[in-house]
């Protein structure tokens, strides 16, 4: 397999440099391997140090001289593979590793380039080395390095100049440590170089120069400090020196206190009950001994008690914890762009199923940078989730983040309406209802399923958890499967004006948000666009993703009409079923087997009611409530499941999907649960 990597690369990399008579190689005919790694040849430092490669040529070859390096043999004939030997011809004392050259190959009179020969140092550095050397600002601090080489016997000649120090002292054969010490105090706010040295090593090369610098005398750990909008709420400031330091504010508005080496305690004295952050003043930070000659300055700002809004992120569970990262790294993107204003964007996310944190991604306007500020650092989670435990979590992440204006995004395996694992009986006719939702061997990544069976939420305790925090959300938008359902959406009626979701499976990948928060966050962090969302997320999987990738469903539904949608849901259900229907034809949204389950679990709303109901007035007014409630819908040409492997067709698409077409097979999965559903309950 090696073989085969070098020489597809060789191929990939060839560069003609002269041919007598150019000729182009069949595939197989030529190839590298087995002691060249990602086209490198690399060599031990000392002069005659060798390593071996193999060439298999159907053509004679031959390898040019390479400068440093004596390939033999250095040609072979037809049909043979050979061994070669490459030995280093000098001894590399830099340091540094080293590149010798190119490997030129001539191969049936075509010349090519496909190996570069490096050699490493003759001298092992201990620790991790760079040609810049760095001391504390203290005179006296000191930075040892540990060598090993037999290009030094027992004495290592030393070349220094500058403020500094520099002793080698024997640690045994061949070996040494050399301890380079600052002569005097940097007190400089900046780092600087302070002197630099060579060793004396027999070789070929220029002896590397080590450059020694300083660090500043002091570093501050952010260049301005945000406080919050309330009074007496504590942040704190992080400052990293080897003197004394003290701190000066330039205003009544706040305090400054030093609560331990290196920690200062900013605290606003008064509430900020305006609508835009304001500027309260500076704190100079200084060295005790000498006040005036090292002063980092820090600005201190105080945001609005409360913002504009405030997105609340809820990443769920472990299990999609890589495409979590992803998604905060894709949303910190967004927001360097300064598209917040003062509106907030707080994140929920687990280190593991027992423990969990608050961040928030705060924009910082000095320099443009988004960081990461933890406001609630440790969050113990029960070994069962409920609804309580997602209440807390909600009511802390709102409380540490006031806001006239709440949503919500939540990240999280799903099955809509379906129960968690745990509530259900052990099958359904002698299947395990685990067995519906396997996925097929090999199947792409998508946010399929719940996580551990402990960590997994009904519809109906997220629900309760979201009216126990007592904030009316502007919208939910359900970064995970299946959760344009109609038995979902019901449940969360009172609680969102707007929910964003997709009716079938979502990529692990899941929302762009390098896209989606700007508009999420328009007019300043003041508004937000649903629609506009939407269409990007489908957008973003049309034009970026490639083959089975190629998938994105998506609806924003309106929750003020869903009452309504339940009473002309309730029409067509009193209605005789028409004669020729055929639930095989209704379009559906996973890719489950028959094997598995005799029907599908999700089931385009429209097309259902279409295809079944004989009461076509019902059937109109239902699609005329549909055309309210739905207010956006987008989507791929198909749809990729993971029970099937394959991007599915859709050749109907209301954007919200029912499970009530199980009933019409009584074998079929989960007939008694959805039955007890609040929506069923609204529509028989």
């Amino acid at each position: 397999m090696k073989r085969l990597s070098v020489y597809l690369t060789l191929l990939a990399m060839l560069l003609m440099v002269g041919c007598d008579k150019p000729v182009s190689l069949p595939p197989g005919s030529f190839y590298v391997g087995d002691g060249v790694e990602s086209n490198r040849l690399t060599l031990k430092g000392l002069a005659d140090s060798s390593n071996m490669f193999y060439i298999s040529s159907k053509y004679p070859w031959s390898i040019e001289e390479c400068p440093g390096l004596r390939c033999e043999p250095s040609s072979g004939n037809a049909g043979e593979n050979i061994c070669i030997t490459a030995t280093a011809l000098r001894t590399n004392n830099s340091l540094e590793l080293q590149e010798l050259g190119a490997l030129n190959f001539r191969v049936e009179n075509t010349r090519f380039v496909g190996i570069t020969a490096w050699q490493e140092s003759a001298v092992t550095v201990g620790r991790e080395f760079s040609s810049k050397l760095y001391l504390d600002a203290e005179q006296g601090a000191k930075h040892t390095l540990r060598m090993t080489s037999k290009l030094f016997g027992n004495e290592l000649g030393i070349t220094s100049q500058g403020d500094i120090e520099v002793v080698a002292t024997q640690d045994g054969e061949f070996k040494f440590e050399v301890t380079t010490t600052a002569l005097a105090d940097n007190h400089s706010a900046e780092e600087r170089k302070i002197g630099d040295f060579s060793l004396n090593l027999d070789g070929d090369y220029t002896n590397t120069t080590i450059e020694v610098w300083q660090r500043p005398a002091l570093v501050v750990d952010a260049k301005s400090v945000l406080l919050s909008g309330k009074a007496g709420v504590q942040s704190t400031l992080l400052v990293t020196s080897p003197f004394d330091t003290e701190a000066k504010s330039s205003s009544a508005e706040f305090t400054v206190e030093k609560s331990a080496k290196g920690v200062f305690v900013v605290v606003a004295k008064s509430e900020n009950g305006g609508d835009v952050r304001r500027r309260l003043g500076t704190i100079d930070i200084s060295l005790t001994s000498a006040p005036s000659e090292v002063v980092r300055s820090v600005e201190v700002w105080q945001r609005p008690a409360a913002a504009p809004q405030t997105i609340l992120c809820y990443c769920m569970g472990t299990a999609l914890g890589s495409y979590y990262r992803t998604n905060i790294a894709m949303m910190k993107r967004a927001l360097e762009q300064n598209v917040q204003g003062e509106s907030r964007v707080v994140i929920f996310t687990q280190s593991n199923s027992l423990r969990g944190k608050v961040i928030e991604l705060v924009y910082e306007p000095l320099d443009g940078s988004v960081s990461e500020v933890e406001l609630v650092p440790n969050i113990n989670l029960p070994a069962t989730y409920d609804a309580q435990m997602l209440a807390s979590i909600l009511s802390q992440m709102v409380a540490v983040a006031p806001a006239h204006h709440y949503s919500l995004i939540v990240g999280s395996h799903g099955k809509a309406w379906i129960p968690k694992a745990s509530t259900l009986a052990a099958t359904t006719y002698g299947v395990p209802h685990h067995d519906i939702w396997q996925q097929v061997e090999g199947a792409l990544p998508t946010r399929h399923m719940g996580d551990a069976v402990a960590t997994q939420l009904n519809v109906s305790e997220f629900a309760e958890a979201c009216a126990a925090v007592g904030q009316q959300l502007d919208y939910i938008l359900f970064d995970q499967c299946f959760a344009s359902n109609v038995e979902m959406l019901y449940e969360l009626r009172n609680l969102t004006k707007y929910v964003v979701a997709s009716p079938c499976e979502v990529m692990a990948s899941g929302f762009p948000y390098a896209e989606v928060m700007p508009l999420l966050l328009e007019d300043g962090g003041t508004g937000y666009n649903l629609d506009a969302v939407a269409k990007a997320y489908v957008d973003y999987y049309l034009e970026k993703m490639t083959g089975n990738s190629v998938s994105a469903c998506v609806a924003v539904t309106t929750c003020s009409e869903m009452d309504a949608l339940a009473e002309a849901v309730k029409r067509v259900n009193a209605a005789a079923v028409r004669e020729d229907f055929d639930l095989a034809n209704v379009q559906a949204y996973e890719g489950i087997s028959v094997i598995k389950n005799p029907t599908h679990i999700f089931y385009d709303l429209e097309d259902f009611a279409m295809q079944s109901c004989a009461d076509e007035a019902a059937v109109t007014a239902l699609r005329e409530q549909l055309d309210k409630m739905v207010l956006s819908r987008y989507h791929t040409p198909k749809f990729y499941s993971a029970y099937n492997g394959k991007a599915n067709d859709i050749t109907h698409y209301c954007g919200i999907t029912t499970s009530a077409p199980i009933t019409f097979d009584s074998k079929s999965a989960y007939i008694d649960e959805w039955q007890q559903t609040q929506w069923y309950k609204a529509t028989h």
